[in-house]
């Protein structure tokens, strides 16, 4: 099974456009997630995929950001990552 980032990396118009990017695997509490970055010429994306490897791949999310500053991006998706956490803790 893919995750939805996957996926997405599939379409050709994927980042179409970024100046520069950033890819990999950051850790965040016990969680491992692939991220993308991209620079544009006014704007960052910032790409988070929170997808459990092993079956039965119950977590498969896709967490995108856009902000005039990289920082801003990186807090947004931040965010969105914390809340996705505290919700499935629940």
């Amino acid at each position: 099974m893919q995750s939805k980032l996957d996926k997405l990396m599939e379409n050709d118009d994927f980042g179409k456009g970024a100046s520069d990017y950033d890819a990999g695997i950051m850790i965040y509490e016990n969680d491992s997630l692939n991220f993308i970055l991209f620079s544009y010429e006014h704007h960052f994306e910032v790409y988070l995929s929170l997808f459990d490897e092993e079956p039965p791949h119950i977590r498969d999310y896709l967490i995108y950001a856009k902000a005039d500053t990289l920082e801003e991006a990186q807090r947004q998706a931040e965010e969105q990552l914390i809340e996705i956490l505290d919700n499935s803790a629940h």
